[in-house]
């Protein structure tokens, strides 16, 4: 761990697909009791995931979140109250400018859906089966309108997702221009799946305007995840905590590696950053 101190710890941010959800989506008995343990504890927690409101409110009700806990959705676009669930901040792109990302995306052969506050619209009037099975997982229904008329209703979106199987993904990612690269976040959190939101909005971006809402310091965060999208949380926390089924890129970033998610990873986690005495924590280093 480069000599840095857990105790200084007073806040882990936790991803959710693939880090505190199991393969096949589920909180798993153990992982939910650990978490409520560290919270009845007060030790404070956020969520941080790249799933809107839709695909994290199911989890709520077996989680005993406090006025002290947080939830960061859609990648850092999005801060709330875990229990009041009132919206601290929104970061997204206005309703133009995502029109144009649209038109982008169709004409390099781009399937997908635009997130907004409360709404999951495919581009296409016909959505492929990988966003319906995506939408499915995240609990979000997919609609379509003519982008013109959400314009009218909406002032921005969170983000715009490419949905397909992963050869076509790979293609379309092939084909992305250098500088909508410079403009914008993108990232590919899942084979299939590419998140473009706007420039600087990710899940550090999003810690970082949590912690100072909370005067604190980047030294006293921990933060957990597996995938593309973890890469700015961990990069920024004092204490980065990798699953074993993360990446080898993830991994790299790392001052521990914990077991995987269908292993309980995020409970030994917990445990080790909230509960160990020195002495365990100490064994522990010295047996890496």
């Amino acid at each position: 761990m480069g000599g840095k101190s857990v105790q200084a710890i007073k806040l882990m941010a936790i991803d959710m697909d693939g880090t505190l959800l199991t393969t096949d989506k589920e909180l798993s008995l153990v992982n939910q009791e650990s978490l409520n343990q560290a919270i009845e504890r007060g030790h404070r927690v956020v969520l941080c995931t790249g799933r809107p409101m839709s695909g994290i409110k199911p989890f709520l009700d077996r989680l005993d979140f406090t006025d002290d806990d947080f939830i960061i959705a859609n990648n850092g676009a999005t801060i709330l109250e875990a229990k009041s669930h009132r919206h601290l901040m929104d970061r997204g792109i206005p309703s133009l400018e995502m029109k144009q990302l649209v038109e982008m995306a169709l004409s390099i052969g781009g399937e997908g859906v635009v997130v907004g506050p409360n709404s999951y619209y495919s581009i296409k009037e016909k959505a492929n089966k990988t966003i319906y099975q995506d939408a499915a997982l995240i609990h979000a229904t997919v609609n379509y309108r003519p982008f013109e008329e959400l314009m009218e209703e909406q002032e921005f979106f969170y983000k715009l997702l490419l949905v397909d199987c992963k050869e076509k993904i790979d293609a379309v990612e092939s084909r992305i221009p250098q500088t909508l690269r410079n403009h914008y976040y993108i990232v590919r959190s899942q084979p299939y799946l590419i998140e473009i939101q706007a420039k600087g909005v990710h899940k550090g971006s999003g810690l970082a305007w949590l912690l100072k809402h909370l005067g604190l310091q980047k030294e006293q965060l921990a933060a957990i995840g597996d995938a593309a999208n973890d890469k700015e949380m961990l990069e920024m926390a004092a204490l980065a905590i990798a699953m074993g089924n993360a990446s080898e890129e993830i991994k790299a970033l790392a001052d521990k590696v914990v077991a995987s998610n269908d292993d309980n990873g995020v409970a030994q986690a917990i445990k080790f950053v909230f509960e160990d005495s020195i002495e365990r924590r100490a064994k522990d280093e010295k047996a890496k």
